[in-house]
């Protein structure tokens, strides 16, 4: 089951929301497991919210983002919570075409470009 870090899923939206001036915009949380370790995948928490600055109309927008990216043995998900800020996230996502990326952004954040390159 997807358990969150925090014992109590709760605590992790109302610590989140506590930000809520730092970011009005937008509001998630999500939660999940890395990799298949036995007995107990470990588990991961985060919560962000968001001061709409790039592309601000766009719900795609808003983080956590939980990318899903085609590999050759599969997919890879990224989740990404990330300050923004990135002045050369057009440049960085050109990089990854010019490289063979073909998976296009859903939205016009900078940030989501952090996902593109990592992937």
């Amino acid at each position: 089951p997807n358990v969150p870090l925090l014992s109590d899923a709760d605590s992790l939206r109302n610590t989140t929301k506590i930000l809520y001036h730092r970011g009005p915009d937008g509001y998630q949380v999500s939660s999940g497991t890395v990799g298949n370790s036995t007995p107990t995948p470990a588990r991961w928490s985060m919560g962000h919210t968001r001061l709409a600055i790039v592309d601000p109309s766009n719900r795609f927008a808003d983080m956590p983002f939980n990318l899903e990216f085609p590999t050759e043995g599969g997919k890879k998900i990224v989740h990404l919570a990330a300050n923004g800020e990135v002045y050369n996230h057009i440049e960085i996502y050109d990089e990854c075409v010019k490289a063979g990326w073909e998976t296009p952004k859903i939205s016009g954040s900078d940030c989501e470009s952090i996902a593109h390159a990592h992937a």
